[in-house]
């Protein structure tokens, strides 16, 4: 499965999907990208062009981000900020915030997700319980697809906002957004909303169809996936006590029940 070559059955090119997506993840703070990567190759495939649309946005996430970071570092360091460079800066991510919506809606059926709201229930302390909704999907590749998409909203949200936040305190010319910060980070709400409800599936609890699994093993690749989302919900400053508390269960468990130790240092470290 090296680069150029083909790759040659469905499986195959599910799972060079899913890792090419859990390294796009892994970038999409700004933090550590990697200019470099080659393009995920979909084109000739058909339905998969939207996907081939979508790795280049992770791409353009990564680099908005990244820049973000990076005058957000000079800032810290007391190092000057020019305003009109950082306005421009923040125009270009909010144009890859608009862009990643246009993706969304523009998805053919077979690429969407299925939800299914869970009948309400309470937990002992009278709060509802936690997820509030299932998301299935029709195999891990596309789960991945998934929980890098509300991980890259999220990514952009946060940066955004710190970037505004910069800019205020910096230029008395405030840059206007077609959406207020009260707006952006109830979106950002929402995703971390998606990635909990992705849990069950992602983890082999439920199937396509939302039923319930019982007995089967499961293999640990959509585990490793699912664990980045939730180390990104887990950073998500206002999400509510309880659902920090579920998402740090889950981050326990898939340390447990699939050995993967990057869960439980995550876990102890929140």
């Amino acid at each position: 499965m090296r680069g150029g070559q083909p790759r040659e059955s469905a499986m195959e090119h599910g799972l060079f999907q899913t890792i090419y997506a859990r390294l796009q993840i892994s970038e999409l703070d700004g933090s550590s990208p990697n200019p470099n990567r080659p393009p995920l190759n979909t084109t000739t495939r058909g339905p998969l062009q939207p996907q081939a649309q979508f790795w280049k946005l992770l791409r353009d996430v990564s680099r908005s981000c990244s820049k973000i970071q990076s005058i957000t570092k000079r800032s810290s360091q007391g190092l000057g900020v020019i305003p009109a460079d950082l306005t421009e800066t923040l125009k270009g991510a909010f144009s890859v915030h608009l862009q990643l919506l246009a993706w969304e809606a523009s998805l053919p059926a077979e690429l969407k997700y299925q939800a299914c709201v869970i009948p309400e229930m309470a937990c002992d302390n009278g709060q509802p319980a936690l997820p509030t909704k299932f998301i299935s999907f029709t195999g891990i590749p596309q789960g991945a697809m998934w929980i890098a998409f509300w991980c890259s909203r999220i990514h952009i949200i946060q940066n955004l906002a710190l970037g505004l936040d910069i800019l205020r305190r910096i230029s008395d010319d405030a840059l206007e957004l077609a959406i207020s910060k009260n707006d952006l980070q109830t979106h950002v709400l929402k995703m971390a909303d998606d990635i909990c409800a992705s849990v069950a599936y992602m983890l082999g609890d439920i199937d396509e169809k939302g039923d319930l699994k019982v007995g089967s093993k499961v293999k640990a690749v959509g585990p490793y996936f699912m664990l980045r989302g939730l180390l990104v919900v887990n950073m998500v400053d206002d999400i509510p006590t309880a659902q920090r508390r579920w998402v740090q269960e889950c981050l326990l468990r898939i340390g447990h029940q699939w050995g993967i130790k990057t869960a439980l240092r995550s876990r102890m470290n929140c």
